[in-house]
């Protein structure tokens, strides 16, 4: 594939993801009525599979969007997309309810300025928190019965950029 046609394919990739971005729903739990929701997961599919540890990984093979400083390792262009699948049960004494969600979970894309300097920078778009939520409230007062259902979805996503260095022989900013 030519140079034109992978930008031409990394274009449309990120419009898709972009349009698709808003319409995620991330949670279904009932504790994500509480502020701005459930703090969700920034990092990406490899840190997550080691742990979520994130701080001291330097690797030319992957974007560490939690350590700007490794973007200075960067030989080549990389670009990375992740998905998720939350699958589970939400259940009170009284009642069980499902939770299957799919939805479009980050991307990120790093680019070596000056392989030979160790100069590269980052950005990209991660859900920082998320609600999906719809509870049903019962209250019986004298002379009448009430329902109140709480529903609610959405959150916060994080733009983020980043820019990372070589300083000295062993030290990257």
């Amino acid at each position: 594939m030519t140079h034109k046609a992978l930008s031409r394919y990394f274009i449309f990739l990120l419009l898709i993801s972009v349009s698709a971005a808003h319409a995620q729903n991330l949670t279904r739990s009932p504790y994500s009525v509480i502020g701005l929701g459930e703090m969700q997961y920034t990092g990406n599919a490899q840190l997550g599979a080691m742990g979520q540890v994130a701080q001291g990984i330097r690797n030319h093979t992957f974007i560490n969007h939690e350590n700007p400083a490794s973007y200075s390792s960067l030989d080549l262009t990389l670009f990375e997309a992740g998905m998720s699948y939350i699958n589970g049960t939400v259940s009170n004494a009284r009642s069980n309810s499902g939770v299957e969600n799919y939805s479009f979970n980050y991307f990120a894309l790093a680019v070596p300025l000056s392989a030979k300097k160790g100069i590269g920078m980052s950005f990209g778009l991660h859900p920082y928190t998320a609600m999906g939520y719809k509870v049903r409230l019962n209250a019986v007062y004298p002379g009448f019965e009430a329902v109140e259902v709480l529903n609610g979805s959405g959150g916060l996503t994080r733009v983020y950029g980043g820019f990372g260095s070589n300083a000295y022989k062993f030290l990257s900013l």
